[in-house]
């Protein structure tokens, strides 16, 4: 080979250095496959390359500015279509290729995300894809295409110029195949992620690399297609199942070809270890390796030890491993550590756990430790969410703003830029990175958290008989209570005589002691039947499915409670070992049945096994089955064969010298019941709190040790009370990792999510910091305090105003002050809690009046108000019920009968009136009553309180309110958030009408489903349900299908009227609301049917 310097000048694509190349370097070799890991069937040169890229992107020019699927088995047709793509402006989406009897669904969804206009694949794919497509009409209107006769079509092509900002291509990440996110990377992302990489791993023109990845994955892609023709190297590829078949030709192609860059996710050096015998490394010379890149999943540091122990003899050296992270979403690349010096490792005290260290942020990437609660960033060694910044972070997911905006616009307090939220887990120590788990992935138990694959980890070491790399832990629920559960592979060499019961003990005490904790069940299953992405993380979500679902191909368990007697002795049962050629037939149809997830009736034994569609890896599966089990060696060849699954079997007994194995049992010959949860509700005494405040007692904390409704309503799953958001982000949420959609807020406006908003707070924080550690009355009053409490008055009409520390002191501040033993307090039924503790802690007399009652209230006046003084007090608009008070007639009774008037508008600020002034400019009645108070927790964005009344009357307030002299004021930073709030309500006030339009939509919709609501003209929206625990369970079916919601069930309202608390915001999109009432309507269906039933 030929290594030329050919410096790339200035370029805004990889189509500027590929036309450079093309020019200066066109019979140079770009790209050499490997059709079966050994032997060379084509080759790409720079020149080739451009000229059939440009080819096909002439005949894509009706489509430009288009998506298009690629649809290719592993070869260089994918490379040239993917430049055909990037030359003629259509949009590439590269995607599993598609298998004869795999599911749709996945492809389907990403087609539609995409709304994919083409597909492209080979002529001799195309007639698969094509009956393929023929069975959804999803496909009815995609043109498909094979490219690889298109270099041949004449005629010159003028590639436009190409934006470094524009989109480039479309990465979707394993994930679900109902909501795919497709990674949109631009060709400026791409630019700036090649070097990173290129500096990073010291690449130059006389590198070589070898590769295995898929190239439709982000590794395989921008690895080693991108960076080789980015740096000027030959890169040399093989398909996956070449080296998942034989991991020897990985490792023969980077000797023999002399690589100097090579690499995978830690399984692949696993498997090395694992499959290759000293035979096989006999002649293995890995001496011109010296960058030996592991990434994608954890990265474990007895893999890199026994690695490097096993091939030191054939020149592998430990420094040349290259530990390194990235993502999807980050282009690709985003740490790296020193390639001259062997991998950092570090232990957690805590868990005595090995860490390797992932190197540092690469040049500008800014990589930041950030506590997903607070968003405050954590101390070295601490352990945070990796937040990640710099000019190779995606622009986001395509056609997912929702989502786009909780993982690519995340910011710090003290920082506006935005960030990308990996959802890893991490810290940092002396600059280093080390990754720890993921964040959605956490176990948490009896409130300690545990990382999943620490425990696999324990796992797999307790017994030989577990795979590495291989397992998956996570949590059920049985009887209310989260239980930990263990899906493990068994290595093949152990099936035959496998000893569940012994391998569930070993496992279950090594957990016991390294993490205190029960393990519930143990499932161990078959060999590669674990959800792995393409890349080898295992799948712990899909694994949790499968298991609830029964779909693990199990070959032992153990439950705890559980009687095991039946399926032991089907396990025992399927151990018999086949003596005939029937007995071996349906062996072997079980055994398709379970790699191509069909009913054993579907394989009938004369039929060909090519006819099952099997692909490759599936192909490799039986073939190591047969010959691991048979001791056998079959021909790849034969699968693709005109032979039967009879005429396969009675090959094995001719040719086997071997007793035939034992059998392997198919989880749904073994009739396991799923643990599910049956909760008690005749047993949950929901009047026990109110019971026991008022019971005799001779301890005042016997209340509190008799209290077990909590614990009744967690144990069942049904406390809609507390739930632990790990994020409140305006329309949406993020709890337990999903993205509910906020029906439960007070946050009217939608401030909170506001970047103006945000970043005062931040700029407040740093410049005056988080506390002023005093009381107003002392050091805690700034000219910031005054001037907002100037500005909140006029806004609101009244002569002056007072800010509190948070709503609730606001009401005790001002009712201490004012009222005593000889007022009066007449209170609305519906008034806010801290209305009446306000009255309590003042001791002044309280009555009561009905609801909105103008009769009750009139008698009430009528019998008191001559007597003492007094003050009515209502709120503007009522939190629960979100209907208005009668402001006019109230105060007119108020007039006639002398007594002051309050009014409580938390919940109307920002909301009535025109210009959200609240329920006086809603009346036309501007500085009606004599005291207003509010908060700023609801449409202002923070967290705080505020008194509005004449000047003198705050006067007073101020130097007699209990809950002002005795509390430290409200920090700077709430103050500024509240103060820029108030700004954007006064410069915007369209936001009003937004939130009322919302509203009206919503309550509309809830009707026409058949929902009983409340006839309120406000956002605060009331869903009739009627039974307290029915109630409960409808939040929380809610809850699980994507909506956050509010129960109120007795004695929070009267017996029989529990409802569900709805409020919209200004910030819903007509997207939410109607997602929203798709989830009310399903929910609201099911438990229709479970009552008629």
């Amino acid at each position: 080979m030929t290594f030329l310097q050919h410096p790339i000048q200035a370029q805004a694509s990889l189509l500027d250095i590929l036309d450079q190349r093309a020019q200066t370097q066109a019979d140079a070799q770009a790209y050499l496959f490997l059709q079966n890991g050994e032997t060379e069937s084509g080759s790409l040169t720079y020149g080739e390359l451009a000229h059939r890229a440009k080819a096909i992107a002439k005949q894509l020019a009706p489509w430009r500015g288009e998506r298009a699927l690629l649809l290719y088995p592993s070869g260089l047709e994918f490379i040239t279509a993917f430049f055909g793509c990037l030359y003629g402006g259509v949009i590439a989406v590269p995607v599993y290729p598609p298998k004869r009897n795999q599911k749709l669904s996945r492809l389907v969804a990403i087609a539609q995300n995409a709304e994919a206009a083409l597909a492209l694949t080979t002529e001799a794919f195309l007639p698969d894809i094509q009956q393929k497509f023929t069975q959804d009409t999803h496909f009815a209107t995609l043109t498909l295409l094979a490219t690889d006769g298109m270099e041949n079509i004449g005629g010159e092509f003028e590639p436009q110029a190409v934006a470094g900002e524009g989109l480039a291509f479309l990465q979707y990440t394993s994930g679900s195949t109902g909501t795919p996110k497709g990674v949109m990377v631009s060709h400026h992302n791409i630019l700036h992620n090649q070097r990173l990489i290129q500096k990073a791993f010291g690449h130059h023109e006389k590198s070589i690399g070898v590769g295995w990845l898929p190239l439709f994955h982000d590794m395989g892609l921008i690895g080693h297609v991108f960076q080789p023709l980015y740096v000027g190297f030959p890169s040399i590829l093989m398909p996956p199942v070449a080296f998942l078949s034989h991991p020897g030709r990985w490792l023969q192609a980077i000797a023999k070809y002399r690589a100097t860059t090579s690499g995978g996710p830690n399984f692949a050096y696993d498997l090395c270890l694992d499959r290759l015998t000293d035979g096989d490394c006999a002649a293995l010379d890995l001496s011109s390796w010296s960058l030996a890149y592991s990434g994608a999943e954890p990265v474990r540091a007895s893999t890199l030890e026994k690695f490097s122990e096993k091939f030191a003899t054939h020149g592998f050296r430990p420094e040349a491993f290259y530990p390194c992270y990235g993502m999807a979403e980050a282009t690709l690349f985003i740490t790296g550590g020193d390639k001259t010096k062997a991998p950092i490792t570090t232990k957690v005290l805590e868990s005595d756990n090995v860490f390797v260290s992932c190197g540092q942020p690469a040049q500008d990437t800014q990589v930041a430790i950030v506590d997903p609660e607070s968003f405050l960033p954590c101390a070295e060694g601490e352990t945070g969410e990796v937040w990640v910044q710099g000019e190779s972070v995606a622009q986001g997911y395509w056609q997912a703003p929702m989502a786009t905006r909780e993982t690519f616009g995340a910011s710090l307090t003290h920082q506006g830029k935005p960030f990308l939220r990996t959802g890893d887990l991490g810290f940092v120590k002396a600059g280093e990175l080390f990754i720890t788990g993921r964040l959605k992935d956490l176990i948490i138990i009896r409130g300690k958290n545990h990382y999943p694959h620490d425990i696999e980890l324990t796992a797999q070491q307790a017994h030989p008989a577990l795979r590495e790399n291989c397992g998956a832990a996570f949590t059920v629920e049985v009887d209310g209570t989260e239980k930990l559960m263990v899906v493990q592979e068994v290595k093949r060499t152990f099936l035959r005589n496998l000893d569940p019961g012994a391998i569930a003990q070993t496992v279950r005490q090594a957990i016991a002691q390294n993490h205190e904790l029960q393990t519930y069940g143990i499932v161990l299953i078959k060999t590669g039947s674990i959800p792995k992405t393409s890349s080898g993380k295992i799948q712990r979500h899909r694994c949790r499915q499968a298991f609830l679902r029964d779909e693990l191909v199990i070959v032992g368990k153990s439950i705890l409670g559980e009687n095991n007697a039946e399926y032991l002795q089907a396990i025992a049962q399927a151990k018999q070992s086949p003596q005939t050629p029937r007995e071996l037939i349906d062996q072997l149809r079980g055994q398709l049945a379970q790699a191509l997830s069909l009913p054993l009736e579907t394989i009938q034994p004369d039929q060909p096994i090519a006819a099952l569609g099997l692909d490759s890896v599936q192909v490799v599966e039986i073939k190591h089955y047969i010959e691991q089990q048979f001791d056998l060696t079959v021909p790849l060849e034969k699968f693709f064969e005109e032979i039967t699954v009879s005429q396969l079997a009675q090959d094995i007994l001719n040719l086997s010298q071997h007793q035939p194995p034992q059998n392997i049992t198919s989880a749904n010959s073994l009739n396991g019941q799923q643990p599910k949860a049956s909760p008690q509700h005749s047993a949950i005494d929901l009047d026990e709190r109110l019971r026991l405040a008022y019971k005799p007692s001779r301890n005042v904390l016997d209340k509190a040790r008799e209290f077990n409704l909590a614990d009744q309503l967690r144990a069942n799953d049904l406390l809609p009370y507390f739930r632990a958001l790990e994020r409140n982000e305006g329309a949406t949420c993020i709890f337990e990792g999903r993205q509910l959609i906020m029906l439960g807020s007070n946050n009217y406006l939608g401030l909170t999510a506001d970047m103006r908003v945000r970043e005062a707070t931040a700029k407040a924080a740093l410049e005056e910091g988080p506390s002023l550690t005093g009381s107003r009355l002392l050091n805690g009053s700034t000219k910031q305090h005054r001037a907002f409490e100037e500005k909140l008055a006029a806004f609101v009409g009244h002569e002056d105003a007072l800010v509190f520390t948070t709503g609730y002191q606001a009401n005790l501040g001002f009712i201490s002050a004012l009222m005593n033993e000889n007022t009066t307090m007449i209170l609305d039924s519906e008034a806010h809690a801290c209305i009446y503790d306000g009255a309590f802690m003042s001791r002044c007399k309280v009555v009561q009046y009905h609801h909105n009652d103008l009769q009750d209230l009139e008698a009430k006046l009528r019998q008191i108000a001559p007597h003492s003084a007094t003050m009515v007090t209502i709120d503007g608009l009522y939190s629960m019920t979100g209907d208005i008070a009668p402001l006019p007639e109230i105060r007119a009774l108020c007039d006639r009968h002398g007594a002051t008037l309050a009014v409580d508008d938390a919940h109307a600020l920002g909301v009535l009136g025109k210009a959200g002034r609240g329920t006086e400019e809603h009346f036309g009645m501007i500085g009606g009553s004599d005291l207003l108070c509010g908060t700023f927790s609801k449409s202002l964005a923070s967290i705080g309180g505020w008194v509005a009344a004449e000047a003198k009357v705050i006067d007073w307030i101020r130097f007699n309110g209990r809950s002002m002299l005795f509390s430290a004021s409200i920090p700077p930073t709430s103050l500024a958030a509240a103060s820029t709030a108030l700004d954007i309500l006064i410069a915007e006030p369209w936001r009003v009408q937004k939130l009322h339009e919302n509203a009206q939509y919503w309550q509309q919709g809830l009707q026409s489903l058949g929902f009983t609501v409340g006839a309120a003209q406000t956002p605060i929206i009331t869903v009739h349900i009627g039974d307290d625990f029915k109630c409960m369970q409808f939040c929380k079916a809610l809850l699980d299908a994507g909506v956050y919601a509010n129960a109120a069930v007795y004695p929070a309202v009267p017996r029989n009227k529990a409802a569900l608390r709805t409020s919209v915001m200004a910030t819903h999109t007509r997207d939410h609301l109607d997602q929203a009432l798709a989830i009310f309507a399903e929910v609201g269906q099911r438990f229709q049917a479970e009552v008629e039933a």
